[in-house]
């Protein structure tokens, strides 16, 4: 209500806006600071938790909340110290992305994760329903790597590889996130989306890059 729902511009520094080359792969200066002050942070929370009176506290309550209080250690306090250290960090996260699409928004953070599979789903769909001369059209500065480059298969099964594949890396990335507690499948969605990302953008020989797949069939139905 006080900013509204439109989107915002964010500013950022000068000292992240450099690209970096890799050999082939250009990544932007942000995503590697992004990594290195994440790995701070990481540390930082670590000594928190694991070398301090309030974080030992921290991990008392998590284990036992009711046992905690006789043993002197006010829980309200332990939580309202757990609750604006993750607010801290959140908000570093949000910077940081901010400044990685430099605008912010009310559903900012939501979407990241889904998209990703979207793609995966979208980019086996449309790499298998075009065929081999819209491809070698598509494909401007490095040739659409083989097989793909010549498979050329109706919409109705390439819908459904799409849709398997996405399935796939679904799976791939909750199989083993669930098996520990906490919200971690959040977490690993959210970098997932971040990796997809950077992978479309420099896989030329199969995404074509930043270019993008053209010549797509607008198909309104599955027939």
């Amino acid at each position: 209500m006080i900013f509204g729902s439109r989107p915002r511009a964010f500013f950022r520094p000068e000292i992240f806006k450099p690209v970096w080359q890799f050999g082939e792969i250009h990544v932007l200066g942000l995503s590697v600071y992004t990594i290195f002050i994440t790995a701070v942070l990481l540390v930082f929370v670590y000594i928190i938790i694991y070398r301090t009176r309030i974080g030992m506290a921290m991990r008392a309550v998590s284990r036992d909340m009711q046992a905690v209080p006789l043993m002197g250690i006010d829980v309200n306090r332990v939580i309202a110290f757990t609750f604006g250290m993750g607010s801290a960090l959140a908000a570093a996260g949000g910077i940081l992305w901010a400044m990685k699409y430099p605008q912010i928004e009310p559903l900012m953070g939501i979407f990241p994760g889904l998209k990703a599979f979207v793609a995966l789903g979208a980019y086996t769909a449309a790499l298998l329903t075009l065929t081999a001369a819209e491809k070698e059209m598509s494909f401007i500065i490095d040739p659409c790597i083989w097989p793909l480059s010549v498979i050329s298969i109706p919409f109705l099964p390439a819908v459904i590889m799409g849709g398997l594949v996405a399935a796939f890396f679904g799976f791939l990335m909750g199989f083993p996130v669930f098996r520990v507690r906490g919200d971690y499948l959040a977490i690993v969605t959210l970098g997932f989306g971040e990796v997809i990302r950077v992978v479309a953008n420099n896989l030329q020989s199969v995404t074509n890059g930043p270019l993008g797949l053209k010549g797509i069939a607008p198909y309104t139905n599955l027939w």
